[in-house]
């Protein structure tokens, strides 16, 4: 059975994982889950929509670059204030730590009767991601005492983003942001179906702050043994396709939706918590149910307007069930939490069979998230942008 609950302060939303039959030819049984375009050239502009004179430098990557799944990628560059106080930045793209991919220097001419600029120290420089509300910080880090900087992109998530460097303002600076560039990071598989075919367990952009580490917890009490590693495997797999970063932080005595659906008992204060019980423990692990996970959200005041996010959530399994400690297809607790875990996020079932969201697992079901999953995980996670 699936729960689509309206989201609202202090609201849950959940779904249950429920045991089907599936004929013999198919090893019985399983689970069914209810629960580039080039940067312009020219000068930069900053923030505030002024234009920054041609003596501006900067240095980008034409066309952007695709890479592999956790590829070293660096950019780095030095930021310096002309007469006048005007911000300059150099900015060249690294792959590793020393080779330059491209470079592009704008209104170079127009310099010439300026000052020599002068490098900042200790300026602020943010890596930001565009997202759909604009410019989000993922990274800040200062500058030298010769000007320079150095920031990783982060390259351990699928997807083809922009990204940007933006300086702060200083007492002898302006705020600056570079060119923006684009970085892809391949699937390296074929993702099946269509990336429409996701959905969300309640209205509107609810989703865990992605610019801070999520931490969760396990109860051991009826795990199975190499559970661990398996979760872990799992929680990786997940945040590849988000973005979103878990931090293991111990083990607990709670059991989520111990006291019922409505109830936030076993869940940790930030965070969420994995454990197994036996039906007559979790009223929700009734009948078929093999697994029930959702999250609670709070409602903030930002600004003139109110936001909801999620902060404390659970996954609890049924310990009766004989889960295989491992990845893959079928009934294994990889594939379960890999599957829960889009609740725990705000995921919803979909329709189409071949993602690893659909409302049934088999012997046969897939070992990779599909088209529509990886759609579903990258809106709930850091492509969406800061909380």
């Amino acid at each position: 059975m699936n729960r689509f609950p309206r989201l609202a302060s202090g609201a849950l939303a959940a779904a249950a994982l429920v045991a089907t039959v599936v004929p013999a030819t198919a090893q019985s049984a399983a689970a069914a889950d209810a629960a580039g375009a080039a940067p312009a050239a020219g000068s930069t502009s900053a923030s505030s929509g002024v234009t920054l004179p041609p003596t501006s430098v900067s240095v980008s990557l034409r066309g952007g670059r695709m890479v592999g799944l956790n590829s070293r990628l660096v950019i780095g560059g030095q930021v310096k204030a002309p007469a006048g106080g005007v911000l300059s930045a150099l900015d060249r793209m690294l792959s590793g730590a020393t080779t330059t991919v491209s470079s592009l220097l704008a209104g170079a001419s127009s310099v010439t009767e300026l000052p020599a600029p002068t490098p900042v120290s200790a300026a602020r420089v943010s890596l930001q991601l565009k997202t759909p509300t604009g410019w989000s910080s993922i990274a800040t880090v200062p500058t030298t005492a010769s000007g320079t900087y150095a920031v990783a992109v982060p390259t351990g998530f699928y997807g083809t983003h922009t990204w940007r460097v933006l300086s702060a303002a200083t007492g002898t600076s302006t705020e600056q942001a570079t060119s923006p560039f684009t970085v892809g990071v391949r699937v390296p598989y074929a993702a099946r179906g269509s990336a429409r075919s996701y959905a969300r367990l309640s209205s509107g952009d609810v989703r865990w702050n992605p610019c801070a580490p999520i931490p969760f917890y396990v109860n051991r009490a009826g795990m199975p043994k190499n559970a661990l590693p398996t979760i872990m495997a799992a929680m990786q797999k997940v945040h590849e396709a988000s973005g979103l970063t878990f931090r293991f932080s111990g083990y607990s005595n709670g059991v989520p939706f111990a006291g019922g659906n409505s109830s936030r008992s076993g869940m940790p204060n930030y965070g969420f918590t994995i454990a197994w019980a036996k039906p007559q423990q979790a009223g929700e692990l009734r009948g078929t149910v093999l697994a029930v996970s959702g999250s609670w959200s709070r409602s903030t005041q930002v600004g003139s307007s109110r936001r909801a996010e999620y902060f404390s959530g659970g996954m609890v399994i049924d310990r009766t069930e004989k889960l295989k400690s491992r990845m893959g297809k079928g009934k294994t607790l990889g594939y379960v939490v890999m599957h829960e875990m889009g609740h725990v996020l705000g995921l919803g079932h979909t329709a189409d069979a071949s993602q690893m969201m659909a409302p049934t697992v088999t012997a046969r079901s897939y070992t990779q998230y599909g088209a529509g999953d990886l759609a579903g995980f990258a809106a709930v996670g850091l492509a969406g942008g800061c909380l």
